[in-house]
């Protein structure tokens, strides 16, 4: 009929698309290879075909077909018109048989959501990844120069870091920073683009991937018994975009769930004592054309540019 009822009405008479024939004898549940998008119809067809109501196959082809289409299934089955089609052994057969057929549908939807997140993050990390490339090729050279590096860092004795940098701020200093951190082991991972980030918030984009990495600093400064760094490079505005983008990552969504993202009672998917303790605690870099914000709290009003970024040059302080 063009439906899966119709497939499965099919079925019953061992005729129509996708029918597989009659249920193979001495079967105690019969569950036809159809169309159709439910194994109870099946299951009821099967003993209709089997002699278990007799003069009733007409009747059991259409309650099936409804059984299937609708998800009002216990309604259903507790009409009095359905109790005249089946005994109270069958019913509890049929809904006993539904709710292991939605345990292994929710199981598989489950195991099926978890591969695809997980294919879309392992290639969105790999453009993240690749990203030094992109970031060289937005301007002229490094001002840093090609061969400028980070530090080594050690996870034994340095506090875990992220970093949200605007890569347009500073003439573009922020994107020089970002391809060195591309080059290097820790900071490859742990440095972000804020613009990226805000603009890719799709399941499995890179605010999926910065929500990763998030959690795995919070992870390694529990272990240590300290509180986890993040850097905002930018200008002034930088720094509530940073703290936008940190309560972004950590909001709660119903629809994931099961992905990492269920509620801990307060919207968040890190409970108040997390947040309290791991909220990571923002170190200004300032890369704009003011930044009044760090000049008033003492922190700096500049960039010290290249006294920090090795290659070789002096590492004194700047302002």
């Amino acid at each position: 009929e063009g439906d899966s009822g119709g497939a499965v009405g099919a079925s019953a008479s061992s005729a129509g698309a996708g029918s597989a024939g009659p249920p193979p004898e001495g079967d105690d549940v019969a569950t036809p290879t159809t169309s159709c998008s439910c194994p109870i119809a099946g299951v009821v067809v099967g003993s209709a075909i089997k002699g278990e109501v007799p003069g009733k196959k007409e009747e059991v082809e259409t309650m099936s077909r409804s059984i299937s289409d609708r998800e009002d299934e216990p309604d259903l089955l507790d009409d009095p018109e359905v109790g005249k089609l089946f005994s109270d052994a069958q019913i509890d057969m049929i809904r006993s048989e539904k709710r292991r057929w939605t345990q292994q549908r929710e199981a598989f939807e489950h195991h099926r959501r978890r591969h695809e997140l997980q294919r879309m993050m392992l290639q969105t990390r790999s453009q993240f990844l690749d990203g030094a490339a992109y970031l060289e090729g937005q301007g002229p050279a490094n001002r840093f120069g090609n061969n400028s590096h980070f530090f080594p860092f050690d996870p034994t004795k340095h506090v875990p870091t992220l970093a949200l940098l605007n890569p347009n701020s500073g003439g573009l200093a922020g994107a020089d920073i970002l391809a060195i951190a591309r080059k290097m082991p820790y900071f490859q991972s742990r440095f972000f683009s804020i613009v990226d980030v805000v603009l890719d918030r799709r399941r499995g984009g890179l605010m999926d991937i910065f929500r990763e990495e998030l959690n795995a600093a919070k992870d390694e400064a529990k272990a240590r018994g300290i509180r986890p760094r993040i850097i905002s490079g930018g200008g002034d505005g930088t720094v509530s975009f940073t703290l936008f983008v940190l309560f972004a990552a950590l909001c709660a969504d119903s629809e994931r769930g099961d992905e990492g993202l269920a509620d801990a009672g307060n919207g968040f998917i890190w409970s108040d004592q997390e947040l309290a303790e791991f909220f990571p605690a923002i170190v200004q870099l300032p890369l704009g054309s003011a930044n009044d914000f760090g000049h008033t709290m003492g922190w700096g009003q500049k960039y010290p540019g290249a006294q920090y970024v090795g290659g070789g040059h002096t590492h004194k302080r700047g302002s």
